[in-house]
């Protein structure tokens, strides 16, 4: 019985033994079938006098000092396990990472870029490759129709002209070339993109000259004010910028302010106009009513002066009644004598009238005579 156990001890230390070593197998030949890769990449621009952390996976943290142009992180990572680099620290200046996220598949990693701005580049990024349309000056000021002063389908040539800045030939040229430089030579951008703001401050100039004379026709003085200083304050801008006194993000915010608050003027200025508009309608109207009311006061009283010059004869008449008594008798006898005249006309006619007839009657009867006497005759010779 004892010697049984001892056997079953035995086996069970040799079957322990055999899993250890299996296990021990099976572990190096895993560990030799993962390949680990490096993760590095290219420096720009790091600002003179600090230093950007980065971090892979919120980890492996590796310190760039100004200067450097290239870096590596010292944990390789394996086939695929995936990697994300960000920045954890990165002082006074802006700092972006490209290619920085993925996973490891079978080589070491090494287009990542850390790039930075220096204090005059940051000045210029803008978030587009069109330096020129992010300078934003084609942008109008634009008046509405209820804020001109007369009605025209014309357009302000100063908008129009802006409209044109970004396809001048010289300005597309520069455009291609700060494209170019922008990430190869920042420095050289920087130069480019100064000519450009140049240049297109100028174009702005002419087109705001060019619209001058058409406004003084168009708009209020109100509004030409608004649209000269909304000019004037876009172009000082604009050369703030050139001067290095503004950066980009700043100078897009206030380009934007300066839109937003001519807009919002121009509508105070039309509510304002046509309230005054109104308040002169009302007020000619008052003083057309009142020309009306003093028109038919002044018809009235002409109407009373002539009603006064048709009564002044009866008024004599009641202040001198025996000379009207004297002239109602004469028409009287007038009168009757007229009636008289009429009546001896009208005897005179019926007269008239009679000795005719009795002259028809006696010639109708000499005629039967004469015809009585021609037919005696006529028989006393047929005897």
């Amino acid at each position: 019985m004892r010697s049984i156990w001892m056997m079953i001890v035995i086996l069970a230390t040799v079957s322990g033994c055999g899993e250890s070593r299996n296990s021990s197998e099976s572990s190096a030949t895993s560990t030799a079938q993962i390949q680990t890769y490096s993760l590095s990449g290219k420096v720009r621009n790091i600002r003179p006098g600090t230093t950007v952390v980065l971090q892979n996976n919120k980890g492996d943290n590796i310190s760039i000092a100004a200067g450097a142009t290239s870096f590596i992180f010292p944990t390789k990572v394996g086939t695929g396990v995936g990697y994300d680099i960000r920045i954890y620290s990165h002082p006074q200046q802006t700092c972006k990472i490209y290619h920085g996220k993925g996973t490891v598949s079978t080589a070491d990693k090494t287009d990542v870029i850390l790039e930075c701005t220096s204090p005059g580049y940051e000045l210029f990024v803008s978030p587009s490759d069109d330096f020129i349309g992010a300078l934003l000056l084609d942008d109008e000021f634009v008046v509405p129709v209820n804020g001109r002063l007369k009605e025209s389908v014309e357009a302000d040539p100063s908008n129009e002209c802006g409209d044109q800045i970004e396809s001048n030939k010289a300005l597309k040229v520069l455009n291609e070339k700060i494209r170019q430089e922008q990430v190869n030579a920042p420095n050289v951008a920087i130069k480019l993109k100064q000519k450009a703001i140049f240049l297109a401050v100028a174009e702005v100039k002419k087109c705001k000259v060019l619209g001058d004379e058409w406004r003084k026709e168009n708009y209020p003085p109100q509004i030409i004010s608004l649209v000269d200083k909304s000019y004037s304050d876009v172009i000082a801008l604009a050369i703030k910028l050139y001067i290095n006194k503004v950066n980009y993000n700043d100078y897009e915010k206030k380009n934007l302010g300066i839109h937003k608050n001519f807009t919002s003027k121009v509508k105070a200025v039309i509510k304002k106009i046509g309230s005054q508009q109104d308040a002169a309608g009302k007020l000619k109207d008052i003083a057309s009513q009142q020309e009306v009311e003093k028109q038919r006061l002044e018809s009235l009283a002409q109407q009373e002066i002539e009603m006064q010059k048709a009564q002044k004869p009866q008024l004599e008449v009641l202040e001198n009644p025996e000379e009207e008594r004297k002239k109602l008798a004469e028409a009287r006898r007038l009168a009757e004598l007229s009636l008289q005249q009429e009546d001896q006309m009208l005897q005179a006619e019926e007269q008239r009238i009679k000795e005719s007839e009795q002259n028809k009657k006696f010639q109708l009867e000499q005629e039967k005579y004469f015809q009585r006497m021609d037919q005696r005759q006529q028989m006393d010779r047929m005897r």
